[in-house]
C-alpha cells in the first residue's frame, strides 16, 4: 500500500460490521471463531454448561474484535488463542479470558510481535484473565 492513497483506501474499504452471533450460539461449544474482517463483533450466548471459544492466529495485524457476553444461560465461557498465546504483555500466563456474567465486554486487536501474530486486549470490562 502506498502512503499517497491511504485515505482513499479507507474510504472505499468494506466497513461492514461482522456479526458472529450465529457461530457463537450454535450447539457446538468448542468452537473456532474466525475473524476475517475488521471491525468484528462476537455476541456470546451460553447454555447451562461451561463453554469454550478458540481464537485462531489472526491473518494480519490491525484487525479488531469485540467480544460481548450477551446472554448468560448459567455457564461460563472461556476464550483462548491458538497455541495458548498470552492476551497481555505481562509476565504471568494470561492465556485465557473467562466470562461469567452477561454484559462482560472485551476488545482485542491483532498485533505482530517479532514474526508472530496474536490478539492483545485493548479494553476489558468483566472478563477475568488466567491460565488456560
Amino acid at each position: 500500500m502506498s502512503a499517497h492513497n491511504v485515505l482513499e483506501n479507507q474510504l472505499v474499504a468494506d466497513h461492514t460490521l461482522v456479526d458472529l452471533t450465529n457461530l457463537a450460539a450454535s450447539a457446538d461449544t468448542n468452537q473456532l471463531v474466525v475473524v476475517d474482517r475488521t471491525p468484528s463483533i462476537l455476541l456470546i450466548e451460553t447454555g447451562a454448561a461451561n463453554e469454550v471459544r478458540y481464537l485462531p492466529v489472526p491473518e494480519a495485524a490491525g484487525l479488531s474484535l469485540t467480544i460481548v457476553f450477551s446472554t448468560d444461560g448459567g455457564g461460563d465461557v472461556a476464550i483462548t488463542q491458538d497455541s495458548n498465546v498470552k492476551f497481555t504483555a505481562a509476565a504471568s500466563s494470561n492465556t485465557k479470558l473467562t466470562g461469567a456474567n452477561a454484559g462482560s465486554v472485551v476488545s482485542l486487536v491483532s498485533v505482530k510481535i517479532g514474526s508472530a501474530l496474536s490478539w492483545r486486549i485493548v479494553n476489558n470490562d468483566g472478563f477475568t484473565l488466567g491460565a488456560a
